[in-house]
């Protein structure tokens, strides 16, 4: 059997990525209805407990589902993050992103946010298996 050269060995590792991008794209359309479904079910869930006035609720055999508080921090305006970062000489906020842990230290610390950063806060819904 002949040794494949280079040429070749390019176009068949182009030929598979290609049928991973195309096998990733058929399978987010497959798990859209799910996700769209397990969403629904998620806001459910958390109106639930919400109107129970509780954070969680067991059932036994089942599982439980509980509240939990998520936090996101994005970068709003880039150059006003930057310019902060420069003059308070604030390297350790960047990753290839802002920090969210950095962020959220600071933010406890001072209780401002750096400009051109959203932290955004939301109560989620989570099921554990019993």
């Amino acid at each position: 059997m002949p040794v494949p050269n280079a040429g070749d060995v390019i176009t068949a590792y182009l030929k598979l990525r290609e049928q991973k991008t195309q096998m990733a794209e058929r399978h987010k359309k497959e798990m859209a209805p799910l996700n769209d479904k397990a969403q629904k079910l998620e806001t459910y869930m958390l109106s639930l407990l919400n109107n129970a006035g509780v954070d969680s609720m067991a059932f036994k055999d089942v599982g439980t589902m509980f509240k939990k508080t998520v936090q996101s921090v994005t970068v709003e305006e880039w150059d006003a993050t930057l310019d902060w970062i420069k003059t308070n000489n604030a390297w350790e906020f960047l990753e290839r992103r802002v920090s969210k842990t950095v962020t959220q230290e600071y933010t406890e610390a001072t209780g401002e946010v750096p400009p051109g950063i959203n932290v955004k806060t939301d109560t989620v819904v989570q099921v554990r298996k019993s």
